[in-house]
């Protein structure tokens, strides 16, 4: 879930795979989105930009920039792993994003270009031999 800076309205991600805004000053339902689209594996983190777009990332791996005004999808791309968090830059203009494959991604806020920065190791050790 996140505020926004008035601290006027909520929005929560879903297992489902939507979002919800909620009007929390009068406890009251507004609206839902994305339109005519829902994420799949659900909605794991999401962040508010300056403009008050969202940036939401799901459990298949799905980074989504959702507008504001209409909660449409503006654009999108697809990760390796589920996303599990999200962390802006002073400006918002880039983020880093993490995912549950150990996969750090640097990413461009207007139009989601991706790059990897670091990856590793994720699943269990099963030996380990010295020489």
């Amino acid at each position: 879930m996140i505020l926004d800076p008035l601290d006027k309205f909520g929005y929560f991600g879903t297992k489902t795979g939507d979002i919800l805004e909620i009007d929390l000053q009068n406890a009251i339902y507004k609206r839902q989105g994305p339109l005519k689209t829902l994420f799949s594996q659900g909605i794991n983190t999401i962040k508010m930009l300056p403009n008050s777009d969202l940036l939401v990332g799901t459990g298949d791996g799905t980074i989504a920039k959702i507008g504001f005004s209409n909660m449409k999808v503006k654009a999108e791309s697809k990760l390796m792993g589920a996303i599990t968090s999200i962390t802006l830059t002073a400006d918002s203009a880039y983020f880093f994003s993490g995912t549950d494959q150990s996969n750090i991604y640097w990413i461009e806020s207007a139009n989601l270009n991706s790059e990897i920065r670091n990856t590793c190791h994720y699943d269990r050790i099963n030996d380990v031999c010295f020489p």
